[in-house]
């Protein structure tokens, strides 16, 4: 990425993962969208497109977790520390790339994405992101196997490499959504009332990200175990 950036010479790069399938029209959709919004960085999210039952039910977790983590609606919030970047879509001005060092200053970084979003905005250029399934769509693994494999490339370098964030993550996640469903057999009276709320909420949070991003919102009874395989 950095050595073509560096070869190219038109005034917007995008980049791009080689297995994204586009719509026509995205390309002309996203330069209007970052020029008319005076953008330096345009990111656009896929559909990802997961074979089998609990490998979608997977990606909703994900999908919902990685919201709550990165919160990319506040990546256009100059106030905001929150960042965004997608490797299937992230469209950047070639002056404000060359400016930050572009690749070569997060290089050797398997979140590169995610981190080009975060040293664009942290140089003071403007960043968003854009809602795109209808635009772009990707396989994003073929198989749980492939998916495991997958973040646990990732996953620790979004923690960036911090034992001190990557614990208390897994804690979170654990004891937030994994804990209920044991909780509900094993405490009695107020208290379980109470776990079943939570439970309750937490699955109609999930079945409404997953209406949102055109999944099925039964996929949302996939949590507990996904979670689960999540952190692990």
């Amino acid at each position: 990425l950095w050595i073509g950036g560096n070869r190219a010479t038109g005034d917007l790069f995008l980049f791009t993962d080689a297995d994204i399938v586009m719509e026509s029209t995205v390309l002309s959709r996203a330069v209007r969208y970052l020029q008319e919004d005076r953008l330096d960085h345009l990111a656009v999210t896929p559909r990802m497109n997961m074979p089998g039952t609990f490998l979608a039910m997977f990606g909703l977790s994900f999908i919902f977790f990685f919201s709550l983590f990165a919160r990319p609606w506040k990546a256009r919030d100059p106030g905001s520390r929150s960042h965004i970047g997608i490797g299937a879509f992230n469209l950047v001005r070639s002056g404000a790339y060359r400016a930050v060092d572009g690749h070569e200053t997060i290089r050797l970084r398997p979140d590169d994405d995610m981190k080009l979003g975060k040293i664009l905005k942290k140089h003071g250029y403007r960043s968003d992101m854009a809602y795109g399934p209808d635009f772009l769509s990707v396989e994003w693994y073929a198989s749980l196997k492939e998916a495991v494999r997958g973040l646990e490339k990732n996953a620790f370098a979004a923690c960036d490499y911090r034992v001190s964030l990557a614990l208390p993550g897994i804690a979170f996640l654990l004891l937030g959504t994994v804990f209920p469903y044991v909780a509900v057999f094993t405490v009695d009276g107020v208290a379980r009332i109470i776990y079943c709320i939570v439970i309750i909420l937490q699955l109609l949070l999930v079945a409404d990200c997953a209406r949102f991003h055109g999944a099925r919102p039964l996929y949302a009874a996939g949590l507990a175990p996904s979670t689960a395989l999540l952190s692990w």
